[in-house]
């Protein structure tokens, strides 16, 4: 679907019609004016984590895959959110518990940290995530994943099939008409 995406001009523009729309005016209020600039601030600037654009991300995703797995950063420090990416869903892995009502999820590291960590190059930056994450060295392997807390990933996904822990992409349904 990612594919059909990419090279169907009809097919592009629906997907990126329906991914916008919802987002049209989006904007913050609050009875609180800081709070609203605040939150503003935050979500909907560029310097901030730029909610417009991450959101689109989101939506383009979820309709040619079936789900997005947004991945947020928490810092402590400040209280706030201070970065969210998307994840590709093919990193991602998920794992019913029958004893827990949501499932357990493993990603794979991202390309450049494994990359990182094999090379050993830049040492800087190999010295700096060996001192402040030495978990991540067990993770570096091709077919490696890493256990994710539920808090900090999320998956937005079409449940179409209430029996799959994955997403159905909504882009098949048109699939048979492009063909």
């Amino acid at each position: 679907c990612r594919l059909h995406y990419l090279t169907h001009p009809m097919i592009a523009s629906c997907v990126d019609i329906y991914s916008k729309f919802p987002l049209l005016g989006m904007e913050l209020t609050c009875k609180d004016d800081k709070l609203t600039e605040f939150y503003t601030d935050l979500f909907l600037t560029e310097e901030g984590l730029n909610y417009q654009e991450f959101l689109l991300d989101v939506g383009r995703e979820y309709w040619t895959v079936g789900e997005a797995w947004p991945f947020a950063t928490f810092n402590e420090k400040l209280g706030i959110w201070d970065s969210e990416e998307l994840l590709n869903a093919d990193d991602v892995e998920v794992q019913r518990s029958p004893f827990m009502k949501d499932p357990r999820y493993f990603i794979r590291l991202p390309e450049v940290i494994r990359r990182i960590l094999h090379e050993r190059a830049p040492i800087w930056e190999y010295e700096k995530l060996v001192k402040n994450y030495p978990e991540l060295v067990h993770y570096a392997a091709e077919d490696a994943r890493m256990p994710v807390s539920n808090v900090l990933l999320q998956q937005l996904r079409f449940k179409s099939d209430p029996f799959n822990p994955r997403g159905v992409p909504i882009l098949t349904r048109a699939l048979r008409a492009v063909i």
